[in-house]
């Protein structure tokens, strides 16, 4: 049975890192952003925890990221969502360094090839839908202990100037943070029992509600 979760990345953590200022950290900003700005890029990271919504063995069957869209970008400007390496802090990252004194092995994050999604930045105000995030949750979940880390940038880092702002989960009205929809089946759980001297074995389904 295919069990959907709607919920608020109240719980996570998102910011961004600006190559215009690559040794600055933007903890607690409230909005994050995501584009091209005089001539220089700015990357979105995002972290949040899925392990105590989402058990371990589920099948994604989709999951859709939305965040809340305050400062739209230029029409069709096309982004892409990169799987993030851990490691980095949120009160230390920079476009330079993951921690205080540790680099990225590329300046402005180190990322997995693989599971990306693609999209465009939002052209107006309001909740931005971006689908196709079932492989990265997946990924998330079967080997990341349910940890779900990703970047957002510009797909062509060159040219015009173009770049959205989003509210971030340090805005004050947390019911602005993004929102992750995601369909997936539970793991099939077993249950023992014995009754007088016979032993016997059940198979049910985990069941949302």
């Amino acid at each position: 049975m295919i069990t959907t979760v709607n919920f608020l990345l109240a719980g996570g953590e998102d910011t961004y890192i600006n190559q215009t200022a690559p040794d600055m950290n933007y903890a607690g900003s409230e909005f994050f952003v995501a584009g091209r700005f005089f001539g220089q890029n700015i990357r979105s990271l995002h972290r949040v925890d899925l392990s105590g919504i989402i058990p371990a063995g589920s099948t994604i069957h989709s999951a859709t990221y939305r965040p809340n869209c305050t400062g739209p970008a230029a029409p069709f400007t096309a982004i892409v969502f990169e799987e993030l390496v851990d490691g980095w802090d949120y009160n230390e990252v920079t476009w330079n360094s993951k921690l205080t004194g540790v680099p990225w092995l590329f300046p402005g994050g180190d990322f997995y090839n693989g599971n990306e999604v693609n999209g465009l930045l939002p052209d107006v105000v309001g909740r931005a839908s971006f689908g196709g995030f079932a492989a990265m949750v997946q990924e998330a979940i079967d080997n990341r202990a349910g940890k779900l880390i990703f970047l957002m940038r510009r797909e062509i880092e060159a040219g015009g100037n173009s770049f959205a702002v989003f509210s971030s989960v340090a805005e004050a009205d947390l019911g602005t943070a993004a929102l992750l929809d995601v369909d997936f089946t539970p793991p099939t759980t077993v249950l023992s029992f014995e009754r007088g001297q016979s032993r016997g074995m059940v198979r049910g389904m985990n069941r949302g509600s």
